[in-house]
C-alpha cells in the first residue's frame, strides 16, 4: 500500500482500486466482488478530470501533428447567430504521413469590430501553435 503515495498525483478511486485485491482476499466471491467495485461510476469530479486530461492530450497531439506538418491550410467559417454574437470556427487541413487530417481548432466568440482579419487572427491565436 505503501507504493501507490509513492506513485505521486492519482485520479479519485485509484487508491481503492489498488487496495481491493488485497482486501478481498480470503472471500471465495472475490472476482465478482471486484467487478462490481469496477463497475460503480466514478464521481463527478474524478470525471471531470479525465475529460480535461482527455482534451489537453488531443490539443497536444493536434499542435504536434501541425507543427510537423510540411504545409497546412486554414478553413474559417464565420456566422453570426440571432443575438447578434459573431463567432468563428477555424479548421485546419494537414498532412500526417500519408494521412490528410481536418481537425477544428478553435471556435472563438469574437468582438465585433471594423477589422475582419482581427476576428480571424484571434481565432488562430487561441490556438497558439
Amino acid at each position: 500500500m505503501v507504493n501507490v503515495f509513492k506513485r505521486g498525483e492519482f485520479f479519485e478511486g485509484s487508491l481503492v482500486g489498488t487496495c481491493v485485491p488485497s482486501l478481498f482476499e480470503d472471500f471465495d466471491n472475490k472476482d465478482k466482488i471486484i467487478q462490481h467495485i469496477k463497475d460503480v461510476p466514478l464521481s463527478r469530479n474524478a470525471m471531470k478530470d479525465r475529460i480535461l486530461k482527455l482534451a489537453e492530450n488531443v490539443t497536444d497531439q493536434q499542435k504536434k501533428d501541425i507543427n510537423s506538418a510540411p504545409f497546412i491550410s486554414l478553413c474559417l467559417d464565420e456566422s453570426i447567430d440571432i443575438t447578434k454574437s459573431a463567432r468563428t470556427a477555424v479548421f485546419a487541413r494537414y498532412c500526417v504521413g500519408n494521412i490528410i487530417k481536418e481537425e477544428l481548432i478553435a471556435i472563438c466568440n469574437i468582438v465585433v469590430n471594423n477589422y475582419k482579419g482581427h476576428r480571424y487572427l484571434y481565432g488562430i491565436k487561441k490556438f497558439a501553435c
